[in-house]
């Protein structure tokens, strides 16, 4: 019986229809090089890497991706006046100083979340190496969540639909059983 599309096709339907801009906090890490060529490969978004670029080009070419393709952020450089504006829009008023607000501006969530705010990005990936908590704080202290909302989450969505030891994209894909406790 068909179901339809699944939940992931109905994603990628979905993305191709209106291509958004999401910057890659982890752009070096090695899932991600496989998710942005993926996404390349499928015209889902444009993305945009932070981190070292001859790394992630390097990285890149390997996966068989274009280097070209993708804008890389090097987050060492502060080409854009980040930390100006981490300093003078948001630390300020919490007391951090310019260099406080230089060193954050350096770290890769935090240069990703300050592209969100100013509009150079659609969204965010994070979290394949940070945790949730660290994501979040940097998403806070720079995006600001809109008037009235309260709470702030995250969401993850596993779509591989691979079967017990099926190999997929270089991860191990199996199930875990319960053991039954008599």
């Amino acid at each position: 019986m068909d179901d339809g599309p699944t939940f992931r096709a109905a994603l990628r339907a979905r993305a191709r229809t209106r291509p958004r801009s999401v910057v890659f906090a982890e752009g070096e890490e090695a899932r991600t090089i496989e998710a942005v060529s993926e996404i390349l490969a499928e015209r889902l978004l444009r993305p945009i890497l932070v981190g070292i670029p001859e790394q992630i080009r390097a990285a890149l070419a390997g996966a068989g991706a274009d280097p070209a393709a993708v804008p890389v952020h090097d987050p060492r450089v502060d080409a854009g006046g980040y930390a100006g504006e981490l300093h003078e829009q948001l630390c300020r008023a919490r007391g951090l100083t310019l260099e406080e607000a230089q060193a954050s501006a350096q770290e890769p969530l935090y240069r990703a979340a300050l592209m969100v705010r100013r509009g150079e990005a659609d969204g965010g990936v994070a979290g394949a190496i940070h945790n949730t908590g660290d994501v979040i704080r940097a998403a806070h202290a720079c995006v600001w969540p809109a008037r009235g909302i309260r709470t702030l989450s995250s969401s993850f969505y596993n779509g591989n639909a691979g079967v017990s030891g099926e190999r997929r994209g270089g991860a191990h894909l199996h199930r875990r059983r319960r053991r039954s406790r008599s």
